[in-house]
């Protein structure tokens, strides 16, 4: 876990939290343009406080109480496989709930995708 600098994500500049987000944005704009185009021109939102939330927890925080074994499942693969999970994850969900994503608007889209979204997808 060292030599992949997760450490990085809760240092005071977030360099690593940014490089993600980054990273995060770029994957939702090629491989979901629509989605994309939703988030950033229709609804103008900004992606940071949901996806710095999943990023720094890996999900847990949303599953913990309800889903405790799939939280840890989670964390497994993440202990194992690094932290490429979470992104294989959001674009699992993306996939799964992208029709769904774009009826949603402002405060509710990302309520759902903090709360709702990953608990009907996994």
């Amino acid at each position: 876990m060292y030599g992949l600098g997760y450490r990085n994500i809760y240092d005071k500049s977030l360099s690593k939290t940014i490089a993600h987000l980054k990273m995060i944005e770029e994957m939702i704009e090629t491989g979901f343009p629509d989605f994309y185009a939703h988030l950033l021109e229709e609804v103008d939102v900004d992606l940071a406080p949901y996806f710095t939330n999943v990023i720094m927890t890996m999900f847990i925080t949303n599953l913990q109480d309800r889903y405790p074994e799939i939280a840890a499942h989670i964390f497994d693969v993440f202990l194992v496989d690094g932290e490429g999970v979470i992104f294989m994850l959001l674009l699992r969900f993306f996939g799964l709930k992208e029709e769904k994503l774009m009826d949603l608007w402002d405060n509710d889209l990302m309520a759902y995708m903090r709360e709702e979204m990953p608990m009907e997808c996994l």
